[in-house]
């Protein structure tokens, strides 16, 4: 069995291309940092907008379990007992599923913009995670151009 033999390691430029690739990713991680700080501010934006769609769905979502509360007295029972024929039961009872079905209709909406209010939330901790990351290494960057252009002694 044939090992590969590592290949040697090149020696270090000189300074003045060491300083010129540690620049280079200098601009390049500044760039990426930049690109960031873009996509955060979008996502800022968005989660604006969705924090205030949010609030609206759940004030729905609260005025009709509010009112499914106060009509559960005179609900399905009263709707039927107090009919003055089976064909008014049954249009009754039809016009209750209905509201119970767009009731239910909101409540799954709110469930699903709850569901992608989070979603653009951990996004958005996601790319200031990254936004730490990026400045963190920007700084390294920083250091080790400042060390280059220090004359040796």
């Amino acid at each position: 069995m044939i090992t590969p033999t590592p290949a040697p390691t090149a020696p270090p430029g000189t300074p003045a291309e060491q300083l010129a690739q540690n620049i280079a990713t200098y601009q390049q991680l500044a760039e990426d940092l930049s690109v960031t700080i873009s996509q955060i501010e979008v996502i800022q934006r968005q989660i604006d907008g969705l924090s205030q769609l949010l609030a609206a769905q759940r004030a729905k979502t609260g005025r009709i379990a509010a009112a499914a509360y106060q009509q559960e007295r005179s609900g399905t029972l009263n709707a039927v007992l107090t009919a003055p024929s089976n064909e008014v039961a049954l249009q009754r009872l039809l016009l209750l599923t209905g509201v119970a079905l767009i009731h239910q209709e909101e409540m799954d909406r709110l469930g699903q913009e709850t569901a992608r209010y989070e979603a653009v939330q951990r996004t958005l901790e996601a790319l200031r995670q990254q936004q730490r990351s990026q400045q963190q290494a920007l700084i390294a960057q920083r250091i080790k151009i400042d060390q280059l252009r220090q004359p040796r002694r």
